[in-house]
């Protein structure tokens, strides 16, 4: 049976992916070999949307908010693609693991608190490894860098990435019960 699409669920979407959007501004800009990476928020909001809003309509809002960061900045326009499709997997993978912790139905707070981080470890351990393959395709294939300018530049990736990663598991297993609990009726309703 096919689930319908409900007005409802498209504003979740549409104001988580608001949210991601707002959040991806609040970043710390660090220069690497080949242009810039950078420190941001957005990561977190991406996870929380899969925790919130489960895996399709959380990774939809997740990859809607980040490529519409990177369309409207003329640094990241040409990744928008990716970042949607990367932000979204995050998304779903976080929730995807969620739901199967879930069905072991450990109901302890620190069941719950491990399940999270786990699912939270996994949605961004999906997101690295796709950015930075994406990353040494591009600069190594597309822009054809020499391989050791390349491994630098995904070094430093992996770090800010690794550093994004440990900020947004740790501030959405955080946020999750907390904004779980506070929005349930909005969640919940139909």
């Amino acid at each position: 049976m096919k689930k319908k699409i409900t007005l409802h669920a498209m504003v979740l979407v549409g104001v988580m992916a608001a949210f991601v959007f707002a959040a991806s501004y609040l970043q710390f800009k660090i220069p690497t070999p080949l242009g810039e990476t950078r420190l941001h928020l957005g990561n977190v909001l991406c996870l929380l949307a899969g925790f919130l809003l489960g895996p399709w309509k959380g990774g939809m809002a997740a990859g809607l908010g980040s490529m519409f960061f990177d369309l409207f900045d003329p640094k990241y326009i040409t990744s928008a693609p990716s970042t949607f499709i990367n932000k979204f997997l995050m998304a779903m993978v976080c929730a995807l693991v969620m739901r199967l912790f879930q069905r072991l139905k450990k109901d302890s707070l620190g069941h719950q608190v491990g399940f999270a981080v786990v699912a939270a470890t996994a949605g961004q351990f999906t997101y690295i490894v796709l950015y930075l393959l994406k990353t040494f395709i591009e600069e190594r294939f597309i822009m054809q860098y020499e391989l050791g300018t390349v491994m630098v530049d995904v070094t430093t990736k992996l770090a800010t990435s690794s550093a994004n990663a440990v900020l947004a598991i740790v501030a959405s297993v955080i946020l999750f019960p907390i904004l779980q609990k506070a929005l349930a009726p909005v969640l919940q309703s139909r």
